[in-house]
């Protein structure tokens, strides 16, 4: 589905269970809705994928620029809450979820099951690590590494960001 006054340019890959709000932008060549990456290993000690049935959920006005991915949920959804802007060259694993008015510069990439609020900046090329929540009204610094929750209105930057 689709909203009102909603523009998906060139290129872009919706898959099925995959719910766009009002007012978006979808940049060319973005993927959103594939599964995620995630495995475990049968009796043998083989690995198998782990089959996904979530959803992503992007509400409105969020932009989401060229050559995204945002990966649909194992079971629950990925969120993607009003008056987000991201960059070119971002990755979204399964599950994450994202409060409103995050600015999010090209080339970051968040591990699986991120919980993420509000008002937050995310500098270039920046790594967040699975299973990790970020507060509101955070600043994490360009090329930063974060290993570990960040609360609330703090400045972050490095490897691991500190």
């Amino acid at each position: 589905m689709i909203g009102n006054n909603t523009v998906v340019l060139s290129n872009v890959v919706i898959n099925d269970n995959v719910h766009i709000g009002n007012n978006c932008i979808i940049k060319s060549g973005s993927v959103i809705g594939q599964k995620g990456f995630q495995a475990i290993r049968d009796k043998n000690n083989n690995l198998v994928e782990i089959f996904h049935v979530g959803k992503v959920i992007i509400k409105d006005f969020v932009d989401i620029g060229a050559l995204n991915t945002i990966a649909r949920g194992t079971i629950d959804s990925t969120y993607i809450d009003s008056y987000n802007k991201f960059d070119d060259h971002i990755h979204v694993a399964h599950n994450g979820y994202f409060g409103k008015n995050n600015i999010i510069c090209a080339a970051v990439t968040f591990g699986g099951s991120v919980r993420i609020g509000e008002n937050n900046f995310f500098g270039l090329n920046s790594t967040i690590r699975n299973f990790l929540s970020i507060g509101n009204n955070n600043f994490i610094g360009q090329g930063s590494n974060v290993v570990k929750d960040i609360h609330n209105d703090k400045m972050v930057y490095g490897n691991p960001a500190k």
